[in-house]
């Protein structure tokens, strides 16, 4: 099954199952970005680095839906690692 995008571009069914899988997964994320309690630092970090090598295959496979929640989920990530550590420098000044 071929989707076909404004720009002619086709998309395969596995770009919207990508896409909606990392979607719930972006809402899954949401809380703990949210909440007070977060993941260690160097789990953010990895997570972050690996969400980025991602977006750059789904850009290079022509998957732009999963590419765009993926970035979502990237930057989800990040934040959580600047949150972490922030989090680290106020409990230091205490």
């Amino acid at each position: 099954m071929l989707f076909y995008c404004y720009d002619g571009a086709v998309h395969h069914w596995q770009d919207f199952v990508l896409a909606i899988s990392i979607l719930v997964f972006n809402i899954a994320l949401s809380p703990t970005v949210l909440g007070k309690s977060k993941p260690e630092i160097s789990t953010s970090i990895l997570t972050t680095t690996f969400m980025t090598a991602t977006v750059v295959v789904y850009i290079s496979l022509s998957l732009w839906y999963a590419t765009v929640m993926s970035y979502i989920n990237t930057l989800l990530w990040a934040t959580l690692a600047f949150q972490k550590q922030v989090m680290k420098k106020t409990k230091k000044r205490i």
